[in-house]
């Protein structure tokens, strides 16, 4: 067994950055990153469509908790996003093995989006002290 922290990073109603779930959980050795999400994502009770494709598995979307379905949105360019140990994934979730000790994230943001720490999403245009 091995475990790891799981982490989804959702939108409220009003588009901003919000925790959706976070946990940690034992799986077995030599399980994948899609393993990992289903079982967690059906433990939380968040509601999602994926598939299995010749890439292997991807997540088209996930329910927020007031019923907000979020997937591809092309005018904001947001998906949800694999994040392995705080770095976007350069690996499908089909092909990512769960290590002891690892982080999976899901993010919903648009490509080039930094990562949110403790649940909090940097904005870099913000004012600097």
């Amino acid at each position: 067994m091995v475990r790891a922290t799981f982490e989804v990073y959702g939108i409220d109603a009003s588009g901003n950055p919000e925790v959706w779930t976070t946990d940690s959980l034992s799986v077995e050795k030599g399980s994948t990153a899609a393993e990992l999400t289903e079982r967690m994502l059906d433990a939380a009770g968040i509601a999602y469509d994926a598939e299995e494709s010749t890439y292997g598995w991807y997540l088209n979307s996930m329910t927020s908790s007031d019923g907000r379905v979020l997937a591809w949105d092309e005018a904001t360019g947001a998906y949800w996003q694999l994040w392995v140990n705080g770095a976007a994934s350069d690996a499908g979730a089909s092909s990512v093995t769960v290590e002891d000790g690892m982080s999976i994230a899901w993010y919903y943001a648009a490509y080039g989006a930094e990562y949110p720490e403790n649940g909090v999403v940097a904005d870099p245009d913000a004012e600097q002290p």
